[in-house]
């Protein structure tokens, strides 16, 4: 798939994370266009449209796996519920103010809420990349995914080395009781 390629590609997870962030800022700045310039042909403003909405789908490709694998990846094996559970309630709480902050701004003008998006996902992608020094190395590799031991929580699997992709427990030492 050409976007995964060009997640691995940019190798860092923040990275892709932030430039998804950037592609919704130009969709955004389309939506914004579109209600500006208000082309007069309906054939002009389907074609813009649906542009608009591809550059969105695409900002979403790009950025929805990265941020949540990276929500995942850097939570330490222990706290990685709470990691979860916050970044979960960091989407609901947006969708729970949004209708009626966006309902304020389209009153004032119908451009409002897209301008409110564009700066707050731009933020939103600075704020990333600024913290992308504080976070686990291991967390910020595109080409390596988070992995979760089923059968042992808590302990590490490491690949195998038999087949790609298969994963086994990482061997834990076994220390004689005294």
């Amino acid at each position: 798939m050409p976007v995964t390629r060009l997640a691995v590609r940019m190798g860092r997870r923040t990275r892709v994370a932030a430039t998804g962030a950037a592609v919704f800022a130009l969709a955004f700045l389309g939506f914004i266009l579109l209600g500006t310039a208000r082309p007069g042909s309906t054939a002009v403003l389907l074609v813009v449209l649906v542009g608009t909405t591809v550059l969105y789908t695409g900002g979403e490709l790009l950025h929805s796996p990265a941020a949540s694998t990276l929500a995942i990846a850097a939570a330490p094996e222990d706290a990685r519920g709470r990691y979860l559970a916050a970044y979960q309630l960091s989407w609901s709480l947006a969708a729970t103010i949004a209708p009626a902050l966006f309902t304020a701004l389209l009153v004032v003008d119908g451009r409002l809420p897209w301008l409110f998006l564009t700066g707050s996902v731009l933020a939103g992608a600075a704020l990333i990349i600024r913290l992308e020094r504080r976070l686990p190395a291991a967390a910020l590799n595109t080409s390596e995914a988070p992995t979760v031991n089923q059968n042992r929580p808590g302990v590490p699997v490491e690949p195998s080395g038999t087949e790609p992709g298969h994963l086994r427990p990482a061997q834990v030492p076994v220390t004689a009781a005294a």
